[in-house]
């Protein structure tokens, strides 16, 4: 079977097996404070997939709705995560 039919079983089914190089493929967002450039939050991982739909962001006023939502989307994450390791 070549590369692109081997099948992985998963808890979910059967899934196609992506594989990705160590190092290359790998990315890593983050946002540091300005003065010691500490990092204060991570996003990493293989094959992070961000979309924009640019039919819907057409100006900068769509842009900022769209920031907000980002904003509040990550208080959500961020608040969760506060209150369960506490």
């Amino acid at each position: 079977m070549d590369e692109k039919g081997k099948q992985a079983v998963s808890n979910m089914g059967l899934e196609p097996e992506v594989v990705f190089n160590s190092l290359s493929d790998l990315t890593i967002l983050s946002v540091q404070t300005e003065d010691t450039r500490e990092s204060l939050m991570e996003i990493s991982g293989y094959d992070l997939n961000v979309k924009f739909n640019r039919d819907r962001i057409k100006d900068l006023a769509d842009m900022e709705n769209l920031l907000d939502g980002i904003k509040d989307l990550f208080r959500k994450i961020i608040m969760k995560d506060l209150l369960e390791t506490d």
